[in-house]
């Protein structure tokens, strides 16, 4: 911690301290990435305040390092107090707004909040397709996040459109190999399992 010190500057103290906590989370140590999020956030609170958008920013940072631990109510917490500081400078579609409302959907499938994440990417597939359009990745990929929570409340033949979707607007840019198309075919022939048991049973 001493290298941050001699910046001398708090607010390059900061960005350094959020710099290297980006590349802790490229190389997944999320812990690590974790405690240097939190110094920074603490930097940011006392040179800007809980309500300045770059403030928002780090706490996304910080949420997706506790989802990633599986700190989902931490997550959760983290992510609702970047959305209500961006809602009051930034475009509901922007696109940090997308990635905390992300991150949260995930914390709160994390939590056995199934019918809440579903709510927050339903909201994330809205925003991508206003913003980045319906031929992005990401719009293909937000409905990958959202097949997980159709999954868990029985909702399999939702679950499956969402997963197709995923995979038919995602493998043309991403290549068939991406790992979120290879999970999104993964959580498709479960849907596809559980929407078959019925008729199994059946005969």
């Amino acid at each position: 911690m001493a290298l941050f010190e001699k910046l001398g500057d708090p607010g390059d103290i900061s960005r350094a301290r959020r710099s290297l906590a980006l590349a802790f989370t490229v190389q997944g140590k999320f812990a690590e990435a974790e405690d240097l999020f939190q110094l920074a956030l603490a930097n940011r609170l006392e040179l800007l305040g809980p309500e300045h958008p770059l403030t928002a920013s780090l706490r996304i940072n910080l949420a997706d390092a506790l989802s990633n631990q599986g700190k989902q109510a931490e997550a959760e917490a983290e992510t609702r107090l970047a959305i209500a500081t961006l809602a009051g400078s930034v475009s509901p579609t922007h696109h940090e707004i997308a990635e905390a409302r992300t991150i949260l959907g995930f914390a709160l499938y994390g939590q056995g909040k199934h019918e809440e994440a579903e709510t927050e990417f339903r909201t994330v597939i809205e925003i991508f397709a206003a913003s980045r359009g319906t031929d992005h990745p990401t719009y293909a990929l937000s409905h990958y996040s959202l097949g997980f929570p159709l999954v868990a409340q029985g909702k399999f033949a939702e679950a499956q459109t969402a997963f197709r979707a995923a995979i038919d607007g995602a493998t043309p840019s991403l290549g068939p190999d991406h790992p979120h198309v290879n999970s999104a075919r993964t959580g498709l022939a479960l849907s596809l399992i559980h929407i078959s048991e019925p008729t199994r049973q059946a005969e």
